[in-house]
């Protein structure tokens, strides 16, 4: 038992140490909004429409859901890739680790082209080449969220190949940037409950209440569960916006158990809203920005249901490993989150610094009564 105590008191010791030196979240005091040409792999230049109509997928042997931020597969990633292999950028990190089966998410930051042209640096419209979603899939993603300022970066044309190419490689599309109703919504199960996961754009695309309100019901009366996956925010600012915090008031009105948002490209708050977890950004996870440290951390958030429904809260780092996330040390784990716990609710303090945050809900029935609790 000494021998323990010993042990949690250098580690208390080693966290004060180096949260002395990084007090402040972010750790990095540099300026944001340019990415340094110094610190990008030269680029090298290389030179039938599925309706999305019902992409419903159900799996019963799914143990959890595995939530991410920003995917890039385009301007750096690419060179990395074309370098190495296309496997890259999920060398750091294998999902199956997490559980034993997860369905994993992402949002899917570009376009796939009819005709890909390799993305310049600095470029902001992204293109796509479509022969990496092989290893996309192999690395384990089954969805990604189309519902975003980039999925139009090549017109509708290139939109429409988008979807196609996803699902010809087994991947999922959510959402629409440019539309916010029943087709946003897809249903997947886990553990013999029904999950609802919602995926809209509200940084260009504007909808009011009503919209809210309609798509919410019809989830909710498909199931048991209702997540909100949503592309808002302000870039590179780690506190949520009045705008945020509004969208997510009515989200939680509405019916939403959990909120989950990305866009920003850095790690935002944690907030809890009438019981409701809102993680306003999980930052990028595969992205080809290296001018701080912020905009290589993310989160990965594993959603477990059942008697006893959860949410791990998973930080992870690309720093060192361009473009290649993998999880922080144990170390680096507990100064980040207590980091983050700085700028988050203090009602869910205890729960950041520990990794989980437990959920209470209610379960969509036709009577609308019954309620599951840890």
């Amino acid at each position: 038992k000494l021998q323990k105590l010993f042990t949690i008191f250098l580690l208390i010791i080693l966290v004060e140490m180096i949260s002395n030196i990084n007090a402040e979240f972010p750790i990095q005091d540099i300026s944001y909004g340019q990415i340094s040409e110094l610190n990008l792999v030269e680029l090298v230049k290389k030179p039938m429409t599925i309706p999305l109509a019902d992409l419903t997928k159900i799996d019963s042997r799914l143990d959890s859901i595995v939530f991410v931020g920003d995917v890039l597969l385009a301007r750096n990633v690419e060179v990395l890739m074309e370098r190495y292999d296309d496997s890259y950028p999920y060398k750091g990190l294998n999902f199956n680790e997490l559980s034993t089966k997860p369905l994993v998410i992402g949002n899917f930051e570009s376009s796939i082209p009819i005709v890909h042209k390799p993305t310049e640096a600095l470029q902001m419209s992204f293109s796509t080449n479509s022969k990496y979603l092989t290893a996309a899939r192999a690395a384990g993603f089954s969805y990604f969220s189309l519902a975003n300022n980039h999925s139009f970066d090549s017109g509708s044309n290139g939109y429409s190949n988008s979807v196609d190419k996803l699902i010809q490689n087994n991947l999922i599309p959510l959402g629409h940037p440019n539309e916010f109703n029943k087709d946003s919504v897809s249903v997947i199960e886990v553990n013999n409950m029904k999950v609802a996961l919602i995926a809209l754009q509200a940084i260009e695309f504007h909808f009011d209440d009503n919209d809210i309100s309609d798509v919410l019901d019809y989830a909710s009366s498909i199931s048991d569960f209702q997540v909100v996956y949503v592309h808002w925010g302000i870039e590179y600012e780690q506190k949520h916006s009045k705008k945020q915090r509004q969208l997510a008031e009515k989200f939680v009105k509405y019916g939403a158990d959990l909120v989950i948002g990305h866009h920003p490209h850095v790690v935002q708050d944690i907030d809890l809203i009438d019981g409701v977890p809102v993680f306003y950004s999980l930052g990028n996870y595969i992205f080809d920005q290296y001018f701080s440290t912020p905009v290589q951390q993310g989160l990965i958030l594993q959603l477990t249901l059942g008697r006893e429904s959860f949410v791990d809260v998973i930080p992870v780092t690309s720093e060192g490993t361009l473009s290649q996330p993998r999880r922080m040390n144990v170390l680096q784990q507990a100064v980040f989150l207590r980091n983050l716990t700085q700028i988050s609710n203090p009602l869910l303090k205890s729960d950041i610094e520990q990794g989980t945050i437990p959920l209470n809900f209610k379960v969509a029935t036709s009577s609308k009564v019954a309620m599951i609790t840890k």
